[in-house]
């Protein structure tokens, strides 16, 4: 199975360069240009990857949760889709085996990184 989240990416490259998608695939992200340029390979993700969000063009980072071992926290981890640099965001507790929802604030102002 895989999913999609749209994001404009900066990379210093030429405008028609910068825009691109993240893909999840089972324990693993892709970037994805637009422009048909090959899949590039991020890094490995945890399985069970439920949601990716990427930001708007301003804050220009993506951002995906993950459940810690014991089913008490999430975690949310930001990454940047250009170098796939990740940083931890946030951790929240949680109830072993509850379902939720998030999502990055659309007014996000700046990138993480």
């Amino acid at each position: 199975m895989f999913t999609a989240s749209a994001c404009t990416c900066h990379s210093g490259e030429t405008p028609a360069l910068r825009r691109w998608l993240v893909v999840s695939a089972p324990e693993h992200l892709f970037r994805v240009s637009v422009n048909g340029v090959a899949p590039q390979p991020l890094f490995e993700v945890p399985p069970l990857l439920e949601m990716l969000y990427c930001t708007n063009r301003v804050a220009n980072f993506c951002a995906y949760p993950s459940r810690t071992r014991d089913g008490r926290s999430w975690v949310i981890t930001a990454f940047d889709p250009v170098s796939g640099k990740r940083r931890e965001l946030l951790r929240i507790p949680t109830e072993p085996g509850a379902r939720y929802h998030w999502g990055p604030s659309p007014t996000v102002p700046k990138s993480p990184f």
